[in-house]
């Protein structure tokens, strides 16, 4: 009985091992290094064409930047994000410096992108003010959108800077009472 089954395996191993026996990848002449060659060939020449493209897009925005006198350069960011830049020096010429402020943006400005670039701009432009992570640790708040009494906060001396950015909504700015 043994011997019948390694008999009946040995001759299964051998018609495996059958030169006229053909395996699925080798039914059209691919065999696997083969397709490998073939992935890498196509992966090179896809490079070597995308590379010009590339060369020229940095080429263009290296061109563009150095066009940029110092004052286009210094708001470029802020534009490119969706804020008006000319808020921050107002608000500098509000909040004193040293002095801690909370910033936020309401929903309704836009997108996400442009609220959390509303909030990272002011922490360089801003500077020497010190941001803060809560409302009530602050002495001034800067909101983008939405006004102090709505978000439950009592202000003194309330600003309403006009903004001219893509959302219209105004940037509200004052010192918490």
């Amino acid at each position: 009985m043994v011997a019948a089954a390694l008999a009946r395996n040995a001759g299964a191993v051998t018609v495996a091992s059958d030169p006229s026996v053909v395996r699925p990848y080798e039914r059209r002449g691919l065999g696997a290094a083969r397709i490998v060659d073939a992935i890498v060939g196509f992966s090179l020449a896809a490079a070597i064409l995308v590379a010009p493209l590339l060369v020229w897009v940095h080429i263009d925005r290296t061109v563009q930047s150095a066009r940029l006198d110092a004052n286009a350069a210094a708001v470029i960011g802020a534009k490119q994000a969706g804020l008006d830049p000319t808020v921050y020096e107002r608000v500098e010429r509000i909040v004193p410096p040293h002095a801690r402020y909370w910033i936020d943006a309401s929903p309704l400005v836009g997108g996400a992108a442009t609220r959390d670039a509303f909030m990272m701009w002011a922490s360089g432009a801003l500077l020497p003010r010190i941001a803060v992570s809560h409302p009530r640790r602050g002495d001034w708040i800067v909101l983008w959108g939405s006004s102090p009494s709505r978000r439950g906060l009592h202000v003194v001396g309330l600003h309403v800077l006009p903004i001219h950015a893509r959302s219209r909504l105004p940037v509200y700015v004052g010192r918490l009472a």
